[in-house]
């Protein structure tokens, strides 16, 4: 790897422009972005871009230098995410778990020979992650978990099912939360593992959405075999370590609330309706003009969860208020535009991207899911900001094989 180093912020824009320059073209001086190809395609792409990244010393900005990082603050990603988004790169959705969720927390409570396993895999794009976390009778309730890791000798033995598996069968490895103490009251006895997704006994099943396309799936473990040298964090207190995973999904979905990669914007919806001729229409843009302020809010937001990141403190309910505006305003963006295009987003009638908002408005259903669901982040605040009662709750001294799998379902 090319282990340039940058002392100040400038010299690191400078390096991050020389680096796309010389590689990809300017927006400006190439408004068409490149065309959109096979799932298969944009996945080989992904990984060639994020290994071009890692090797010039930019695929892991902020990480440590063991492990191919360049130990640089938040300032710097941000830095480079924003000269970024001046060309025309590929796009390394398909990684973003590993990436962000599942590797930051590797990199905190992966055993050494865990770290060494997976980090520069990870960062690098040579393998791509998922969770495996929600289940059928455990959605949003992660602690109700019944996928169960049982000791074999110095490994382990899983069997269980897991749901809503974003990008599973994309993927090389998934982080995945079971139950190893039966005994344990409910948020305890739970251990979090990485799973080899081409192991056998891992079967991946594709769940295609309203749109037709694949996003999620569901994957059944049946007597998988792993290496302790899997294992994330201690045995049976994997619900601290399943949070470190949880507040770098939240910070990620967050994120899309200051542009991140394939966020529907007022921009491009504002885009669309100067094709059609539609933007002097007073409706129509009073109806942007509201989107417009939301969105800047939603942004205000996240920035003041950053500000606390970058002092190395712990955000509270500025993560759970993202979390919620982002979806709310993605809902309510396809919303406005159905209502904008009208006829024109339910058939391909050539005008434009007019018909691509029919995709838009279809796959917008499922962020109120991801990350966390609407539904619980209201809980969050309600509780912790607003001080309202708390739902009630199961005793949590009662060891989880003796709680109801009725009551599972709803704690």
């Amino acid at each position: 790897m090319n282990a340039m180093t940058a002392t100040t912020l400038e010299q690191f824009e400078l390096e991050v422009t020389g680096f796309l320059d010389a590689r990809v073209p300017r927006k400006d001086a190439s408004p068409e972005a490149p065309p959109l190809r096979s799932e298969a395609e944009q996945l080989s792409e992904a990984k060639r871009w994020q290994a071009e990244r890692y090797d010039a010393g930019l695929g892991w900005i902020m990480g440590p230098a063991e492990y191919g990082g360049r130990e640089l603050g938040m300032d710097f990603e941000r830095a480079y995410r924003r000269i970024e988004r001046e060309y025309h790169v590929p796009s390394t959705s398909m990684l973003n778990f590993g990436l962000t969720i599942i590797g930051s927390c590797v990199a905190a409570h992966g055993s050494p020979d865990g770290r060494e396993k997976y980090l520069r895999q990870l960062y690098r794009g040579e393998l791509v992650a998922c969770q495996l976390f929600s289940e059928p009778s455990a959605g949003s309730d992660l602690a109700g978990v019944q996928t169960r890791a049982v000791r074999d000798g110095d490994g382990w033995i899983l069997n269980g099912q897991k749901v809503w598996t974003s990008n599973g069968h994309n993927s090389d490895v998934g982080e995945c939360v079971c139950r190893t103490d039966m005994d344990a009251p409910k948020h305890k006895g739970i251990t979090i593992f990485m799973v080899d997704m081409h192991a056998p006994g891992v079967d991946v099943r594709p769940l295609p959405d309203l749109a037709g396309e694949v996003h999620f799936n569901e994957v059944f473990l049946t007597d998988v075999r792993i290496g302790d040298e899997d294992r994330l964090g201690e045995v049976n207190s994997g619900w601290h370590t399943l949070n470190t995973s949880l507040m770098n999904e939240r910070s990620y979905v967050a994120e899309s609330n200051e542009g991140g990669e394939h966020v529907l914007t007022p921009e491009m919806l504002t885009e669309t309706l100067q094709g059609l001729g539609a933007i002097d229409d007073p409706t129509i843009r009073d109806g942007l003009a509201d989107l417009y302020v939301r969105f800047g809010v939603a942004g205000y937001v996240t920035s003041q969860a950053r500000r606390k990141l970058e002092r190395g403190e712990t955000p509270g309910a500025e993560m759970s208020m993202s979390k919620l505006t982002y979806s709310e305003n993605q809902e309510r963006l396809v919303n406005f535009a159905a209502t904008a295009l009208g006829a024109l987003i339910t058939a391909d009638s050539g005008q434009g991207d007019s018909f691509a908002w029919a995709r838009n408005l279809l796959r917008a259903r499922g962020i109120r899911i991801a990350g966390g669901t609407d539904e619980i982040q209201r809980t969050i605040l309600g509780e912790r900001v607003l001080g309202l009662p708390r739902d009630p709750a199961i005793d949590n001294s009662i060891p989880f094989k003796d709680i109801p799998r009725s009551v599972r379902r709803t704690q």
